[in-house]
């Protein structure tokens, strides 16, 4: 597969791995492109402010661009948008990050010059790592870039989508990207054949392929209600055992010599993500007329 230049649309703690690991590629074109000019000037300087990846080895990489000029994505083969999607005041979905992204996608291609050759041949792949509730990447992501497309373009070309959920967890502790099972989906077995090609041999993580992007977005939602779940359950036997004198990780432990016991300690949720994405799932459910009355619990 050729591929000459990818862009990472959002290059946050998400975003900056796939960046990193990318440019162990040789002569692979690696634009990071974030709207905060403070977080490009960081980066520029070798610094990520977040202390999750050691930049020393790309501040003299001349195949890799950071910057928040949009015009530095034009001619793009792949774009992977690892945008934020928080929940707004009502704490409904807030999916103005997203659609700003494929307004700036969309446009990158409006600008850039394609010719019949290429475009008999070419596919553009869009993976987007966001967290969304099940049916966004198709039924809004995709929509929303191709409604953005001139029309009157002669040539324009083929354009494929595949899903892939970030399950970057920031900390010291934590696992690098390449570390850790990519969820892979696509809209056609050719593209998830691409999406696999570029998380297996130029990321290098081992990919999990799922029948419909759907489905991955799913169980990103699983994996972080779950997590949410679990850990306010702990959080109220902390309440209870309290008043009964008894050790709360005693109690834990014990239960945890039982091989399937789920061990999850109490304390705070960690991450932006985990309290925000039962809220999408719950919209989700919620708009086809069932009350998920657990998770909002």
């Amino acid at each position: 597969m050729k591929i000459n230049k990818i862009s990472i649309v959002g290059v946050g703690y998400v975003g900056l791995p796939i960046v990193y690991r990318l440019a162990l590629n040789e002569n692979l074109n690696i634009v990071g492109f974030d709207i905060s000019k403070k977080r490009i000037e960081f980066l520029n300087k070798g610094i990520d402010s977040n202390d999750e990846i050691n930049l020393g080895s790309l501040r003299n990489n001349q195949y890799v661009t950071f910057t928040n000029q949009k015009e530095c994505l034009c001619s793009s083969d792949v774009y992977i948008v690892t945008v934020p999607t928080p929940i707004d005041s009502h704490k409904k979905p807030d999916l103005n990050p997203l659609l700003n992204a494929a307004d700036l996608i969309a446009e990158s291609m409006n600008n850039t010059n394609y010719d019949s050759k290429s475009c008999k041949i070419k596919n553009i792949l869009i993976i987007l790592e966001s967290t969304v509730y099940p049916g966004v990447t198709e039924d809004i992501f995709k929509p929303r870039i191709i409604s953005n497309l001139n029309k009157n373009r002669e040539f324009l070309p083929n354009l494929i989508f595949g899903y892939s959920p970030e399950r970057v967890s920031p900390g010291k502790n934590s696992k690098s990207i390449n570390e850790i099972t990519k969820i892979i989906s696509g809209d056609s077995k050719e593209t998830l054949s691409y999406l696999k090609y570029i998380y297996a041999e130029l990321i290098g993580c081992d990919t999990y392929s799922v029948n419909s992007i759907k489905v991955a977005e799913a169980s990103k939602l699983v994996e972080n209600t779950q997590r949410d779940l679990n850990i306010a359950l702990v959080n109220e036997c902390v309440h209870i055992f309290s008043k009964m004198g008894i050790s709360t990780n005693e109690v834990i432990d014990a239960a945890s010599t039982k091989w399937n016991f789920m061990t999850v300690r109490p304390g705070l949720v960690g991450g932006h993500c985990i309290g925000v994405d039962p809220y999408y799932l719950t919209a989700k459910a919620q708009s086809l007329d069932y009350n998920p009355e657990i998770v909002l619990a």
